[in-house]
């Protein structure tokens, strides 16, 4: 197996570029996102256990 090297960015060296295949659209779908991930963790209690996931 070939060794990989690997380089630690500081997100603020971090810059978008045409065709980024990982872009991140900070649009309707990311806020919708967002607020069902927080509804699943403010739901997930001890006593519920993880019947909410």
């Amino acid at each position: 197996m070939k060794k990989q090297d690997f380089k630690v960015l500081k997100t603020k060296d971090l810059y978008p570029f045409p065709d980024n295949p990982f872009h991140v659209a900070e649009d309707e779908t990311l806020s919708e996102l967002a607020e069902s991930i927080k509804g699943i963790v403010n739901n997930h209690t001890p006593e519920r256990g993880r019947d909410r996931l």
